[in-house]
């Protein structure tokens, strides 16, 4: 039998900070990172298969160097508060988790942390929880301990992998539903005006996840344009969007193949001294990725992919959703 859920509460933050959103100011919450610490847990479970994703291992190597990036300012991102502000230094750990008591462990107790979905299209939920029951969990851990949920294949939760099965079974879109239910968006979907499209990466996102030589350096040659398959749409996550990856517009509306989201209604109300605020959905949905000088040539997508999230993922935690004269940060 699961334990009954505790109490939720909500206490009025006394600090809030405002971020431009295409034109209109939305107050969000300031929330930054613990100094000195930033956790990412690459979720890839032992006995549970992926989604459209061809090799998971590929996923955690690119995982694992946009963990690490090299040159002088060793796995300082870009985006990073300058020398002598707070905090003033980011370091960068993960963990692969295999087992699924650390995986419990990660969703119902840490803070401030990163997780990557290696499987793909397939959330797995462990023993003790129906699916919708796991998502809250998961929703609970982002809107009010900072977690973030990193998806990077397809469409997310559209399958669910439940602990000790042998094969996945589908929950369709309303496993994505569930999720954005908890920030005001039950109904989105994820598809695009027409198949065989693509998508270059965004001004914003080559400015804050690449670098020449220092930091990230290697957008461009594994993921700089990618197939438009599963995409946010502009006019449901415009009031959301802290960092748009891959954007392109159709007639009146505007697609993100891949974006970060504040995981937050604007204006929400947290406590940073219980809760340590909201986290992050960080979303990638296409199925292949493209180098920049030969954009008819596929690249190792589960590799790219792996890399893109995860250091848009870092990013976003660094930055803490708070404006810097060298970031640009909310723009279509």
């Amino acid at each position: 039998m699961r334990k009954p859920q505790k109490l939720k509460t909500v206490v009025t933050i006394t600090l809030l900070s405002t971020l431009l959103l295409f034109g209109a100011t939305k107050l969000i919450p300031q929330v930054k990172a613990d100094q000195g610490n930033a956790k990412v847990y690459i979720l890839h479970l032992s006995g549970v298969c992926a989604s459209w994703v061809d090799n998971p291992y590929h996923v955690i190597e690119g995982a694992i160097e946009a963990c690490t990036p090299v040159g002088k300012h060793g796995n300082m991102p870009r985006a990073h508060p300058k020398y002598g502000e707070t905090p003033p230094f980011y370091d960068v750990s993960y963990q692969v988790i295999y087992g699924w008591s650390t995986y419990v462990d990660v969703i119902l107790n840490k803070v401030g942390v990163i997780v990557l979905n290696t499987h793909g299209q397939i959330l797995p939920v462990p023993s003790g929880y129906n699916r919708t029951e796991w998502v809250d969990e998961i929703a609970e851990a982002m809107l009010m301990r900072r977690l973030t949920w990193t998806h990077m294949a397809g469409y997310p939760f559209y399958y669910v992998w439940f602990e000790g099965n042998t094969e996945k079974s589908e929950w369709g879109m309303d496993g994505f539903k569930t999720l954005m239910g908890h920030i005001g968006l039950g109904n989105v979907e994820l598809w695009p005006p027409q198949s065989g499209l693509k998508v270059t990466v965004t001004g914003q996102a080559s400015q804050n996840l690449f670098s020449d030589g220092s930091g990230w350096h290697k957008l461009h040659d594994y993921a700089y344009s990618v197939d438009l398959t599963r995409p946010l749409k502009k006019s449901d996550f415009e009031d959301y969007v802290v960092l748009p990856l891959y954007r392109r517009a159709e007639g009146t509306e505007v697609y993100w193949e891949g974006a970060v989201i504040a995981f937050a209604k604007p204006g929400a109300r947290v406590d940073p001294e219980g809760t340590k605020g909201f986290g992050s959905f960080v979303h990638l949905g296409t199925n292949q990725t493209y180098n920049a000088s030969y954009p008819d040539i596929a690249t190792d997508k589960d590799y790219s992919r792996g890399y893109v999230v995860t250091a848009a993922a870092i990013w976003a935690e660094t930055l803490g959703f708070e404006p810097r004269n060298t970031v640009v940060t909310c723009l279509a």
